[in-house]
């Protein structure tokens, strides 16, 4: 996703009549369409029947569950977004801890040990590819790199394969340090920054398989729903038919904050608001083998 230069003139419309993801309108347009025509009955039987003066006092009543509702909504939305910005701060992370092991690896590993400089280009890039796919639920791992098909096979076993990654590192590791390639000052090192990998793992886990409580996204469901139906009956007697686009703004505006909230607690996926992984993972790649083969 490209954002456009905040020195282009026409920056300020194309911010305006920008709209949401597909999946988030897909959701809102039979919403929309069915609060507009309820809107509109209520507005007729009203008005039909001259029962304006039952809703004395509705405005006030509706006015204190919007400070209630406006309370849920911040914290709902507050959480959600946490959870993206702790995941882009993990895949910040992982970029990061990415090519300082490859920098170390490029050190402290000869030029003439190609095989071993070759694995760990493979599989350090191998890991940020498995990782987002791990996170998305895909069993297929595609654009993964290896020397031959015993690595292939070991990885493709395996069901936990960001993990399985990480081991596959840590013994090649454990290897140089025997066959005296690195010392034990190097060993530490790197096995240092490869434990980094796994708390990366372990932190995108945590928000993938933690989501907010079912409970509490039923309550402000429910809450959302009852303030935006019963909406109507606070304005109609001041308003007449225009109460009818009155509820419909309200109801975009509510409603699509909670749709925002709900596609943004789980950042791992390929929706518009997801962050980037596909790309995260391509310039990790590129940085490694830029780092490690450029000696």
């Amino acid at each position: 996703m490209q954002y456009k230069n905040n020195n282009d003139k026409h920056a300020v419309w194309t911010i305006i009549f920008s709209s949401y993801s597909r999946a988030v309108q897909k959701k809102l347009l039979p919403m929309f369409l069915f609060i507009s025509l309820y809107s509109f009955f209520i507005c007729f039987i009203v008005d039909y029947f001259s029962i304006h003066e039952h809703f004395d006092g509705a405005v006030s009543f509706h006015s204190l569950l919007g400070v209630v509702l406006g309370l849920f909504l911040v914290f709902r939305t507050n959480t959600a977004y946490d959870r993206w910005w702790e995941g882009r701060r993990l895949w910040g992370q992982l970029t990061n801890d990415s090519r300082a092991l490859a920098m170390k690896i490029n050190a402290f590993i000869p030029n003439q040990y190609t095989s071993d400089r070759t694995f760990f280009i493979n599989f350090i890039s191998n890991f940020s590819i498995a990782l987002k796919q791990h996170l998305r639920s895909e069993p297929i791992i595609e654009g993964l790199l290896f020397q031959n098909e015993e690595e292939k096979k070991q990885i493709d076993s395996s069901i936990n394969k960001p993990a399985e990654i990480c081991a596959c590192m840590a013994k090649r590791i454990s290897t140089i340090y025997k066959e005296k390639k690195i010392d034990g000052f190097q060993l530490q090192v790197l096995t240092r920054d490869l434990n980094s990998f796994t708390d990366v793992l372990g932190g995108c886990e945590r928000i993938k398989s933690t989501p907010i409580p079912r409970s509490y996204r039923l309550f402000l469901r429910k809450f959302l729903f009852l303030y935006t139906y019963t909406l109507p009956f606070a304005f109609v007697l001041d308003f007449k038919y225009i109460t009818v686009p009155i509820v419909m703004l309200v109801f975009y505006i509510l409603v699509s904050v909670e749709l925002i909230a709900a596609e943004i607690e789980d950042p791992f996926g390929r929706d518009v608001n997801d962050l980037p992984t596909d790309i995260i993972s391509t310039n990790i790649n590129k940085s490694i083998t830029q780092i490690i083969k450029n000696s």
